[in-house]
């Protein structure tokens, strides 16, 4: 019986000891970091008419309830119909990066005069179904913008930018990071290449409003 206490005994020293050694090793490394929040002023996808002067909205950061620096980079060509990306970083006093985006569209003409919303037949094999609504003027969401169909539709954005001209913005999907593409648009048709990153050659796409 001595025997079995004076072992336990000994279990529990090297327990305690182990215990206070890892903790010391461990004491002050383990901490929660608050990452960068962003307070955005203005529209995440502006739209600017062409010829009209940029205006940054700007955008805060904060960690806890302190305000810090925000970085912005990005340029708009006002002069030049397409989408612009501003990017706004902010990095906390535990040097941790974070980031957020601005879209900007720099359009061409009368955006509440064209409306593409509407399901669409066709896409790469001809055969899928697109539904395309209107979250705004010149900007619309798609079910499908590849038309590979189930289980591997792509959800994507389509931006307007006047005349005739549509772009399809960037997104990810099953196959790769699908890359920003121009296309143009008719009353009764959609059609644009689409490119995705890591293939060798783009895919031309058709799409008819039923």
């Amino acid at each position: 019986m001595k025997k079995q206490l004076k072992y336990s005994s000994l279990l529990l020293l090297a327990f305690v000891l182990l215990f206070a050694s890892c903790e010391k090793e461990t004491e002050g490394i383990s901490k929660v970091t608050k990452f960068a929040e962003f307070e955005m002023t203005g529209p995440e996808y502006y739209f600017l008419e062409l010829g009209t002067a940029y205006s940054e909205p700007g955008v805060k950061a904060f960690e806890g309830g302190d305000e810090i620096t925000v970085t912005t980079t990005g340029t708009v060509d006002e002069t030049q119909t397409g989408v612009y990306t501003i990017n706004y970083s902010a990095t906390n006093s535990d040097g941790f990066s974070k980031s957020i985006t601005r879209t900007v569209v720099v359009y061409d003409g009368d955006l509440t005069a064209t409306d593409l919303s509407g399901n669409y037949f066709g896409g790469y094999y001809g055969d899928a179904n697109m539904s395309v609504s209107k979250v705004k003027d010149g900007l619309y969401e798609c079910t499908d913008v590849f038309g590979y169909g189930p289980p591997y539709p792509i959800p994507g954005k389509i931006v307007d930018i006047g005349q005739g001209n549509l772009i399809v913005l960037s997104t990810s999907s099953p196959f790769g990071p699908v890359l920003e593409t121009p296309g143009t648009y008719s009353a009764t048709k959609l059609e644009y290449t689409l490119g995705i990153q890591g293939y060798g050659y783009i895919f031309t796409l058709e799409w008819v409003l039923q």
